[in-house]
């Protein structure tokens, strides 16, 4: 019997010990002096061994070593099978043309053959070279092909890897989310089959497209993930390119030592295997953290040069586009990207390339071609977000890519303003989101989501610590460890995704967009507020008609006065409420100071009683109450909503319900002692139509319901790594922002008094997230939040004079207002009685 019928040499390939395969596959070949025919067909399984090893000049002589035998023999099959295993090789060292002469060559002869298994292996491998050549519909056919094949055939772990690699087909087209699908699926079936390197390539890819969506902090985590796998199997190609993956993503994040060490590993073992393309890839990290433009310059085009003798030209692009930016009269620049098939593949390199090409007519006066130029970008960019969830993947998604929205919104800002307001509102939209899909399969994906979140937060509770020990604040701090909180938010993304997902609409119509600021502007005015660079610009809509106003420096003004205010809120809560003569001077004196550069030049007069804000960035988070104007504070002259978006504002105006029920949950308490007063005073007032959940359970939030009413009382806290994340804590666990989204209870008003539940979090591309945004998503019609940590005592005051007003009959607004002036005599310090805001619609 033949040694290579030993089942123990497939096991140590299929386990990828290949250190043990060499050694087991060498002495096998030594048995084998007289037969020439194994010896070259261990040979060429010494091709892949060497190959997966990092010794390609080994895994070349051991090619050229077989076919020299097969062909002297006049063994094809033989010949055509190395022939692919010499293709596999030349792929690795990125050289794909070569390899895909190799592949063709082999797969004419396996189709004149009865070999359907060898031809499949041979298309899926040339597919992958394919991806990299650009040849993206060719690379498609042949895995759709090839799977099918492995199907027929058995072949169920080969099918996987056909699936595997259309994910990063995918991946190339801009379909993030489907992609990550398909390689946690991947990843799976490698697990079960005990095929540790296809774990180690998905989690790898997996860290790729973490970084297309900018989620840096995940894809550094996987990619570390990574490079403890390929260390371990001692895959030396995959733990370098893991490491040049934790250098991107760490140096995104600012952690330059991390970045700088795994940058180091990346570069040393690339060299050892004198791999071109990504020692150019290295090249290229390098040159993005160039703080000099010309030094960056000049690096950038010796990489290009290593990726254009690698032929990759998806590598090629990328520098190509970042030397177009450094320098914009370059031709030569513009004519290979015009050239190259990546920009025309990818789209987001397209969109950047469009942008650029826009952005070249300008400079030359053509504004009428550039705008077609950003416009054809923008369409580009709306149409990958639209493929992503908006949880996570949608809000970064477009983090350094804004580019053209940001031109269209300058280029229409004098002539079109309620255009320029319409992009601006898309740009933070986009339209993806929607209420939820009511179908059985959507309600089993919901299901499947809710028992991920409760298992989440049954696990969060034993990783947090009680209590933060602040006694008279309604906060809650959590301590729990980075990996743990990874992993567990991980499979909950995936589930909460696919409910997201259930749902498909389009980006709304800028024509549709400007109809509905022109509407809504004829009941009340709206003040949109746009970040521009270092400039804040400001669209006001009154009646139909719209004005402009830009101010110059705002962001850095802006900047200054929340930063003096949040020194003054601080103080605020070390000295138990009660700031000095000093401070409550200084802050009178900063809210006069915005209201003058910030809202006089809106010119809008105390006749408007209810005005709409739609805030944008460090906007989100302002006390428009306490702003003051001509002596009198906004919160006295006007009532101010705020909502995330136009469409918010819109969804929270058709929400009504005729439901009389009230609904009180009572979460943690730890050191709140005047919860109580506040409690006592509401549930006296509503008598038998309020239900009390005290102490309340995660359960006890309703699904489906209408009401009148929803009061929480207790502790919240804002995550700003993931505000969707963001909590309000339950007697048994958190209750998540999440949870909300998952949720169709339509309700009347929903009051949260507890820490920063109104602050939320804002990103490029994305409305201000939190738990707000979830409420008003769920069903809420009107939201009432806080700014900040928020004093136990106060709060119970503001709470017992707005449900004394509200509860009477008076309107929602004026409620707030009698609550705010009633503080105010008690508590001057806008800290008191201007923390809480209306957020949504009246």
């Amino acid at each position: 019997m033949c040694p290579l019928n030993r089942g123990r040499f497939k096991c140590y390939l299929i386990g990828g010990k290949y250190r043990l395969a060499e050694k087991t596959y060498l002495e096998a070949r030594l048995l084998l002096k007289g037969d020439p025919i194994w010896r070259g067909r261990v040979d060429r399984i010494l091709i892949d061994v060497y190959m997966y090893l990092g010794n390609y000049q080994e895994a070349g002589r051991r090619a050229r070593l077989s076919l020299k035998t097969f062909e002297r023999a006049g063994q094809k099959a033989d010949v055509a099978k190395t022939r692919v295993n010499l293709a596999n090789l030349l792929h690795r060292q990125d050289r794909h043309r070569e390899a895909s002469l190799e592949y063709e060559a082999a797969a004419t002869f396996f189709e004149s053959s009865e070999d359907t298994l060898t031809l499949a292996l041979c298309r899926y491998n040339h597919a992958n070279t394919l991806v990299q050549l650009f040849e993206m519909e060719a690379a498609a056919a042949l895995y759709r092909k090839a799977e099918r094949t492995f199907i027929d055939l058995g072949y169920n772990l080969y099918a996987n890897e056909c699936r595997y690699g259309m994910s990063w087909l995918q991946m190339l087209n801009g379909d993030y989310y489907e992609a990550l699908n398909e390689l946690i699926e991947c990843e799976r079936s490698y697990q079960a089959a005990g095929e540790p390197r296809g774990v180690l390539l998905c989690t790898l890819d997996r860290a790729e497209a973490y970084l297309g969506l900018n989620l840096f902090t995940d894809a550094r985590s996987m990619a570390q993930l990574a490079e403890r796998r390929a260390r371990k199997l001692g895959f030396q190609y995959e733990a370098a390119k893991a490491a040049l993956f934790v250098a991107k993503a760490a140096y995104a994040v600012g952690e330059t030592l991390i970045g700088r060490r795994a940058i180091e590993r990346a570069e040393s073992r690339f060299r050892k295997e004198d791999n071109r393309a990504f020692l150019g890839v290295v090249l290229l990290t390098k040159a993005m953290m160039h703080n000099r433009r010309k030094a960056a310059s000049t690096v950038l085009k010796s990489a290009r040069l290593k990726f254009a003798s690698a032929q990759l030209p998806l590598w090629q692009a990328i520098c190509d586009l970042q030397l177009a930016w450094y320098e914009p009269t370059n031709r030569s620049v513009r004519d290979r990207l015009r050239r190259n098939k990546a920009v025309r593949s990818v789209p987001h390199l397209y969109a950047q390339w469009q942008t650029l090409l826009g952005d070249h007519l300008a400079r030359r006066g053509r504004l009428g071609a550039a705008e077609k130029h950003w416009l054809r970008a923008a369409e580009i960019l709306d149409a990958v977000r639209a493929k992503l969830p908006p949880l996570e993947l949608r809000t970064t998604f477009l983090r350094h890519r804004g580019d053209p929205f940001m031109r269209l919104v300058r280029l229409y800002a004098k002539s079109q303003p309620a255009k320029a307001a319409a992009w601006s509102e898309r740009y933070k939209t986009v339209g993806v989101w929607a209420p939820l899909d009511s179908s059985l399969e959507a309600n089993e994906k919901r299901r499947r989501a809710e028992s991920s979140l409760a298992d989440l937060a049954g696990r969060v509770t034993a990783l947090s610590t009680h209590f933060n020990g602040s006694v008279g604040r309604r906060g809650l701090q959590m301590s729990q460890s980075r990996y743990a909180w990874q992993k567990l938010m991980d499979q909950v993304r995936h589930d909460l995704a696919s409910v997201e997902m259930s749902v498909k609409t389009e980006p709304s119509r800028i024509e549709s967009i400007v109809e509905d600021f022109e509407r809504v502007s004829r009941r009340l005015p709206v003040v949109q507020f746009h970040c521009d660079g270092d400039d804040l610009v400001a669209f006001v809509l009154l009646k139909g008609d719209i004005v402009h106003r830009r101010y110059p420096d705002g962001m850095r003004r802006l900047r200054q006065s929340l930063g003096l205010w949040h020194i003054l809120l601080g103080r605020a809560l070390h000295s138990e409420g009660f700031p000095s003569r000093r401070d409550l001077a200084d802050e009178h004196r900063m809210f006069r100071q915005v209201g003058e550069w910030l809202w006089k030049p809106l010119e809008i007069g105390p006749r408007h009683k209810r005005v709409l804000i739609l805030p944008e960035g460090r906007l989100t988070n302002l006390p428009w109450s306490a702003v003051a104007q001509n002596g009198d504070t906004l919160g006295d002259r006007h009532t101010l909503i705020l909502s995330p978006s136009l469409r918010h504002y819109l969804h929270s105006r058709r929400t009504k319900t005729n439901s009389k029920r009230v609904s009180v949950f009572v979460g943690r308490l730890d050191g709140l002692e005047h919860t109580r007063q506040e409690l006592g005073a509401f549930v006296s007032r509503m008598g038998e139509e309020v239900q009390l959940h005290d102490p309340c359970l995660r359960s006890d939030w309703p699904r489906d319901k209408s009401a009148r009413i929803w009061h929480f009382t207790g502790h919240a806290e804002l995550r700003t790594d993931n505000p969707f994340f963001s909590l309000l804590q339950m007697k048994d666990g958190p209750l998540f922002a999440a949870d909300f989204r998952l949720r169709r209870n339509r309700v009347g008003l929903v009051t949260l008094a507890a820490c920063r539940t109104g602050q939320q979090m804002y990103l490029p591309g994305e409305e201000a997230t939190g738990l707000v945004r979830s409420l008003l998503e769920m069903g809420a019609r009107s939201v009432i939040a806080s700014h900040w940590a928020v004093a136990d005592r106060s709060t119970a005051i503001w709470m017992r004079e707005f449900y004394s007003h509200y509860l009477e009959g008076l309107p929602l607004g004026e409620s707030m207002r009698q609550a705010m002036v009633s503080v105010r005599e008690k508590y001057p310090s806008a800290y008191h009685w201007a923390a809480f805001s209306l957020h949504g619609a009246i």
